[in-house]
């Protein structure tokens, strides 16, 4: 879950890259092209644009995994989980999860509250937002409490078998 609050933020913060490209897709939908084609290194923009608001997924993986195993390597908990988590957030990613209309509309609400004062707003709220639920997620002591528990229980079952 804190993976998912992290992808969706760096989602958002990507946007800042290139605030008048986004800016024309949120105001002209598809007929931005249009619109763009008046200025300068259109092609190299949307390029760029298209490159690193593919990549910003990854990028909030990255994080949120460097960000697991770092705890589960502070809570003496095997590192593999954070793989699994990893890999798991790659598979979710390429089948779109994080692409659903309704989690967007969902998560992203709070900057439309404020987008009346320039879209890098939105962009800023909303990933702010989202990056603090991460972290609250990651470390929070019920998280911690319910991760060690379950280790906890799983070690008590093994030594009652023996």
């Amino acid at each position: 879950m804190a993976s998912l609050f992290l992808v969706l933020a760096t989602r958002q913060l990507i946007l800042l890259r290139d605030i008048e490209l986004a800016k024309s897709f949120k105001d002209f939908g598809s007929d931005a092209l249009t619109h763009l084609t008046r200025k300068n290194n259109i092609p190299t923009r949307i390029t760029y644009a298209s490159f690193w608001t593919n990549l910003a997924p990854l990028i909030g993986l990255v994080v949120a995994f460097i960000i697991s195993l770092t705890l589960t390597i502070k809570w003496r908990i095997f590192w593999v989980n954070a793989l699994i988590g990893f890999i798991l957030g790659i598979i979710l990613n390429r089948l779109g999860v994080f692409n659903y209309k309704i989690v967007n509309e969902i998560l992203y609400s709070p900057g439309d509250l404020i987008s009346q004062f320039g879209i890098q707003y939105e962009f800023i709220t909303n990933g702010c937002i989202l990056i603090l639920l991460g972290l609250f997620v990651f470390f929070n002591k019920w998280t911690k409490n319910y991760v060690l528990s379950y280790q906890t229980n799983k070690e008590d079952n093994i030594s009652t078998k023996e």
